[in-house]
């Protein structure tokens, strides 16, 4: 359970002054940047589905109305008129709260070597695989016909349409038996399981093969434009994307950074 640091009186806002996508390599990078400059005083897990009612600190309120990427929990790390939090690839497993910096703690979290498995989907291509040890052990990619939408109307849309859905779940269908072939002789060591793609094309492919939900999913969806080979090989650098959000005491203008 969330043990908060005690809190004082604190009427300070806090804005936005940089956000960037960090690989783990950065991550670490500025993780060791913070630890020798020294600003931190308070270290702060929050574990994925954390209940905010459950934090006291007005600060900690202030800073999280300002960011909509909960999924997995935050590191905050809070100093003398600025914080930093971190919103890491995998979700965080419990709530903590440290006086000081916790740079040990910190960068465990990104040297772990989890096994992924991967579903990229968009309708008429697809791509599955596996990811262990920060190696593609198994995949499977592929396309299938799925026609654009028809524009016209009348009896002919209708006819269109039925053939249509018969082709989108023809191709779930597909991707979910090539999905269950290639993760069942890694299923005791899969950890989690992210999909990329079309966000509407994957909430259909969760109702159409259930059976994808017995991994824990990671609720992010991975950004791809065309499922395929390529994609798998790559898709790792995606994963691993860990955003930093910088606050600071004073007004300033946003910055967005890639890394």
């Amino acid at each position: 359970m969330f043990d908060p640091i005690a809190v004082q009186k604190h009427d300070l806002e806090y804005k936005i002054h940089l956000q960037a996508a960090l690989s783990p390599h950065k991550t670490i990078q500025n993780v060791k940047k913070i630890e020798e400059d020294g600003w931190c005083n308070e270290t702060i897990f929050l574990a994925s589905g954390f209940d905010i009612k459950s934090i006291p600190n007005p600060i900690i309120h202030k800073i999280l109305a300002k960011i909509n990427l909960l999924h997995n929990g935050l590191i905050i790390l809070l100093g003398n008129h600025k914080a930093t939090v971190l919103v890491p690839p995998l979700p965080i497993m419990s709530s903590e709260s440290f006086h000081g910096f916790q740079s040990q703690t910190i960068q465990e979290l990104f040297q772990t070597r989890p096994t992924f498995a991967v579903v990229l989907i968009r309708l008429g291509n697809y791509a599955v695989g596996v990811i262990k040890g920060h190696k593609l052990i198994s995949s499977k990619t592929g396309s299938r016909l799925v026609k654009n939408r028809h524009k016209k109307g009348g009896s002919s849309q209708r006819r269109f349409e039925r053939g249509r859905e018969r082709q989108i779940r023809e191709l779930f269908d597909k991707v979910c038996a090539i999905s269950k072939t290639i993760f069942l002789p890694y299923e005791d060591e899969i950890d989690y399981i992210f999909f990329g793609g079309d966000r509407h094309v994957i909430s259909n492919f969760h109702i159409r093969c259930p059976s994808v939900k017995k991994f824990d999913l990671i609720n992010r969806q991975l950004p791809v434009h065309r499922p395929g080979l390529k994609a798998l090989q790559s898709i790792e650098k995606e994963i691993w994307k860990t955003h930093l959000i910088e606050f600071i005491e004073s007004e300033n203008t946003l910055e967005e950074n890639n890394a």
